[in-house]
């Protein structure tokens, strides 16, 4: 317990008969002041239980800070606050429907408490029921609209909604108001990049490192954004000051994002060793393989692309990287019925994607199977409805319009 809270509570305890003694002046006004004395001391242990309670929450003595927060509330059961702190104790250990009604009485004692409405959008967001949790994350910020966390689940039930566009506009509506705050700009691209805009993100993930040089997982995003862009040597950079961090030492992942961006910049030696060196570490690492195949073929070694597919689909057989990699190196080398079959179990593996179907068409039209080339194509196209690779691959064999059923 904190040295100051307990001082304070055994103060309080020895203050009580001071303060009775002090107040008996005669008799008949004995009752009077022992009530008041009571009270006093009861809302003085009251206020001083909260932080107690607190405290011991985040530490994660889960069950000591409930004990605490069930006496508190003997002691002052109109507390909205100590209703919200009984609430996460119940919320951290999964108990919704108990946290949901501590949330609620805690928002009847005082609607203005606008951690209750916040915590109570966390059990809503826990039950799937985004419009009811946007709600109360709405109130929570109405009530704090200096809170950018408050702000940013808004924003995070607009997407869950499928209503990114607005969630895009409220941030940047507001990004005035919260001008030094890193997560606001990181969020803002991250939506960017949900559409596929890397380079309108960029520029606020680079804003977002300013505001929080400290922070990894910005500068991660930023990494990450930089190789979408082609801008390797950024991200070289940014990658090994992450991966230096002691906390990512086996952040085999990042080391993989390493490899690609030496790749980019031309440096295949170190790419390639580096892919070595994890599969050295790790030989069931598909991921390693699937990279290292990557690298092999943007360097135009198909043997050893095709060697790293092969791995890729004897460790990761759902995975549809491997097919993909290896109808690429058969259809380089013109086996293109055995592009046909890797290029179809792409397509399989992946059935929400378009490019495995695509080329899968494109291999089947080579081989001189148009009847089947249009079927994939249109299959792409249902797929991917706003992918033109395969429109136009399609209206290459129908110019007039006119398509087969």
């Amino acid at each position: 317990m904190n040295n100051q809270i307990r001082f304070a509570l055994l103060t309080a305890s020895w203050l009580l008969p001071a303060m009775i003694i002090a107040g008996c002046a005669n008799q008949s006004g004995y009752a009077s002041n022992r009530k008041h004395a009571d009270e006093r001391y009861h809302k003085m242990r009251g206020q001083l239980m909260l932080p107690l309670a607190t405290q011991q929450f985040e530490a994660g003595d889960l069950a000591q800070a409930h004990r605490t927060v069930n006496e508190a509330l003997q002691i002052n059961p109109q507390s909205g606050p100590f209703h919200v702190l009984a609430g996460r104790i119940a919320l951290e250990r999964n108990r919704l429907e108990l946290a949901h009604r501590l949330f609620n009485k805690a928002t009847e004692l005082d609607k203005n408490l606008a951690k209750a409405h916040y915590y109570k959008g966390l059990v809503y967001q826990r039950w799937n029921q985004f419009s009811e949790a946007m709600g109360c994350y709405q109130r929570a910020y109405n009530l704090k609209p200096d809170r950018p966390g408050y702000l940013l689940t808004i924003g995070e039930m607009l997407v869950a909604l499928d209503r990114p566009a607005e969630a895009l506009e409220l941030f940047k509506s507001k990004l005035t108001y919260f001008a030094n705050n890193a997560g606001l700009r990181s969020a803002i691209a991250q939506l960017y990049i949900m559409h596929g805009d890397h380079h309108s993100a960029l520029g606020y993930l680079r804003e977002a490192n300013l505001l929080a040089p400290q922070d990894m997982h910005i500068r991660e995003i930023l990494a990450m954004t930089q190789l979408e862009v082609g801008q390797a040597d950024l991200a070289i950079r940014n990658l090994r000051s992450i991966i230096a961090q002691t906390d990512n030492h086996q952040r085999t992942d990042l080391e993989r994002s390493l490899a690609r961006a030496y790749a980019q910049t031309g440096r295949i030696t170190d790419a390639r060793s580096l892919c070595q060196r994890l599969i050295r570490k790790d030989r069931a690492d598909h991921q390693a393989w699937l990279t290292l195949g990557e690298i092999a073929w943007s360097g135009g070694d198909t043997a050893t692309a095709l060697h790293a597919a092969k791995r890729v689909i004897e460790l990761a057989p759902n995975n549809h990287d491997g097919y993909l990699l290896a109808g690429m190196v058969w259809h380089k080398r013109d086996q293109i019925h055995k592009a046909i079959e890797m290029f179809n179990a792409a397509a399989t593996a992946a059935p929400t994607k378009s490019t495995a179907v695509i080329l899968h068409g494109i291999a089947l039209e080579r081989s001189g199977n148009i009847k089947e080339a249009v079927t994939a194509y249109k299959e792409a196209i249902r797929r991917h409805p706003q992918d033109n690779r395969a429109k136009e691959l399609l209206a290459k064999i129908h110019p007039s319009g006119k398509q087969p059923g």
